[in-house]
Protein backbone atom coordinates (compact mmCIF):
# COMPACT_ATOMS: atom_id res chain seq x y z
CA UNK A 1 0.00 0.00 0.00
CA UNK A 2 0.99 3.63 -0.92
CA UNK A 3 1.20 6.38 1.76
CA UNK A 4 4.49 7.43 1.07
CA UNK A 5 2.99 11.38 0.44
CA UNK A 6 1.14 11.04 3.63
CA UNK A 7 2.82 12.97 6.41
CA UNK A 8 1.07 11.55 8.94
CA UNK A 9 0.53 8.10 8.54
CA UNK A 10 -1.57 7.49 11.56
CA UNK A 11 -4.26 9.64 9.33
CA UNK A 12 -4.73 6.65 7.13
CA UNK A 13 -7.04 4.41 8.33
CA UNK A 14 -8.41 0.87 6.72
CA UNK A 15 -11.46 0.64 8.81
CA UNK A 16 -15.25 2.59 8.22
CA UNK A 17 -16.32 5.32 10.88
CA UNK A 18 -19.59 3.95 12.24
CA UNK A 19 -21.35 5.53 15.01
CA UNK A 20 -18.15 7.24 16.11
CA UNK A 21 -16.14 3.32 16.02
CA UNK A 22 -13.49 2.35 13.34
CA UNK A 23 -14.70 -1.20 12.54
CA UNK A 24 -13.32 -3.94 10.35
CA UNK A 25 -15.81 -5.94 8.16
CA UNK A 26 -18.02 -8.90 9.92
CA UNK A 27 -16.97 -10.31 6.78
CA UNK A 28 -13.56 -10.55 6.93
CA UNK A 29 -13.42 -9.20 3.67
CA UNK A 30 -11.84 -5.70 1.68
CA UNK A 31 -12.24 -4.33 -1.44
CA UNK A 32 -8.87 -3.21 -3.28
CA UNK A 33 -8.76 0.80 -3.90
CA UNK A 34 -6.71 1.28 -7.10
CA UNK A 35 -5.56 4.74 -8.62
CA UNK A 36 -6.71 4.60 -11.61
CA UNK A 37 -4.32 6.27 -13.76
CA UNK A 38 -1.43 3.10 -12.73
CA UNK A 39 -2.91 0.43 -11.48
CA UNK A 40 -1.30 1.01 -8.10
CA UNK A 41 -2.94 -0.67 -4.98
CA UNK A 42 -3.65 2.33 -2.89
CA UNK A 43 -5.36 0.45 -0.30
CA UNK A 44 -7.80 -2.32 0.93
CA UNK A 45 -10.71 -0.96 2.96
CA UNK A 46 -13.41 -3.07 4.77
CA UNK A 47 -16.12 -4.89 2.63
CA UNK A 48 -19.48 -4.11 5.17
CA UNK A 49 -22.19 -6.50 5.79
CA UNK A 50 -25.60 -5.31 5.10
CA UNK A 51 -25.73 -5.21 8.50
CA UNK A 52 -22.80 -2.79 9.25
CA UNK A 53 -24.47 -0.70 6.14
CA UNK A 54 -27.73 -0.12 7.89
CA UNK A 55 -25.90 0.95 10.97
CA UNK A 56 -24.00 3.25 9.18
CA UNK A 57 -26.68 4.54 7.07
CA UNK A 58 -28.71 4.84 10.66
CA UNK A 59 -25.87 6.93 12.38
CA UNK A 60 -25.63 9.40 9.65
CA UNK A 61 -28.96 10.09 9.76
CA UNK A 62 -29.25 10.51 13.58
CA UNK A 63 -26.00 12.57 13.56
CA UNK A 64 -27.54 14.77 10.34
CA UNK A 65 -30.85 15.68 12.41
CA UNK A 66 -28.32 17.01 15.66
CA UNK A 67 -26.23 19.38 12.97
Amino acid sequence: MNNTTLRDSSLFKTQCLIDGKWVDSELNKSIKVTNPFNAELLAEIPELSIRQVNQAIQSASEAFLQW
